[in-house]
């Protein structure tokens, strides 16, 4: 058999990233522009075509060398692959997306939640004997989520099963953008994290020059690497929330692998290890010690290698 290629776009909140991904070679190409998040569909579609475009082009491939294009959005999808809606994209409403992309672009499309994207392609990357059951976090602008149990993605009659990102970890806890209360989503998501630091920067003594006060999760993370004690007070307490999180979906789970990928996974140990620690002090015990916690294989590019990879996967 030869070697199979597909594109694999990854629609986020403040970018949006394209790969050329082979099946033998890994990622050929890739290429990111910055997104919108209040943009209309029609606005942010057309760009999207236009990097597709532009990428096959530096790479000097034709839509008959591909597989087709898959395409990860963050937002709930119905069974139909119809965007129904967004809290990371306001303006997004029953978009086909699949439709208005492979017209387009005379293409086969695939379209999918980014975090179910990413979990397809991490479960490839294992032997099915080793994998039955594989979450996936997407820790971005928010909290994207997945579940893969005995080789089928948790979708349920509404396309909202596995939206893991707003279980409660407390009850009284930070407003979410999702409508409730004390969600997962409103601490371990950029944003998230990115507004918290403005909070305790607000009650603190700790004189800082922000002239932007849309601080995102990126800042804090650069701030707590240079030392910063208030982002780093923030990343531990973020470290803690996300512990409690993984808890949870242990005990309800029972997963082989939990992957946490997403622009504040490239935290790396320094959330995942307290995190960790955290998760084994509330889980069950066994299956606490069984499941890993790692992060995405393709680091930043995971959600637009796991869309690439699905293209085949629904062949």
């Amino acid at each position: 058999m030869g070697d199979r290629i597909a594109i694999g776009v990854d629609v986020g909140g403040t970018k949006i990233l394209a790969v050329i991904y082979s099946e033998r070679e890994g990622i050929l190409l890739e290429e990111q522009i910055s997104a919108d998040r209040y943009a209309t569909p029609e606005v942010t579609l057309t760009e999207v075509a236009s990097l597709i475009r532009n990428i096959m082009e530096r790479a000097g491939v034709t839509t008959e060398g591909i597989a087709g294009v898959g395409v990860g959005v963050p937002g709930l999808v119905s069974p139909e692959r119809i965007f129904i809606d967004s809290i990371i994209l306001p303006t997004w409403v029953s978009v086909n997306v699949g439709l208005w992309l492979s017209e387009a672009l005379r293409v086969r499309v695939i379209v999918d939640n980014d975090a179910t994207m990413a979990a397809i392609g991490q479960w490839s990357l294992y032997p099915r004997s080793s994998v039955r059951t594989l979450l996936c976090l997407t820790l971005g602008t928010g909290v994207g989520a997945a579940a893969i149990v005995n080789d089928k993605v948790l979708r349920g009659p509404d396309g909202t099963a596995g939206q893991l990102g707003h279980i409660t970890v407390d009850l009284s806890g930070r407003h979410c953008s999702c409508g409730s209360t004390g969600c997962l989503n409103a601490y371990v998501s950029g944003t998230a994290i990115g507004e918290r630091y403005l909070e305790h920067l607000a009650r603190s003594n700790t004189a800082v020059a922000i002239t932007d006060t849309a601080v995102s999760g990126r800042y804090v993370s650069n701030a707590a690497q240079e030392g910063d004690a208030v982002a780093l007070e923030v990343i531990e307490e973020t470290s803690l929330y996300l512990g409690a999180g993984l808890a949870s979906l242990v005990n309800i789970f029972n997963p082989d692998i939990i992957v946490i990928c997403g622009g504040v996974s490239e935290l790396g140990e320094s959330l995942l290890g307290p995190a960790r620690i955290v998760m084994n002090g509330r889980a069950f015990r066994s299956p606490a010690r069984r499941v890993r916690v790692d992060p995405g294989r393709f680091g930043y590019a995971t959600g637009a290698v796991g869309a690439a990879i699905a293209v085949w996967s629904h062949m």
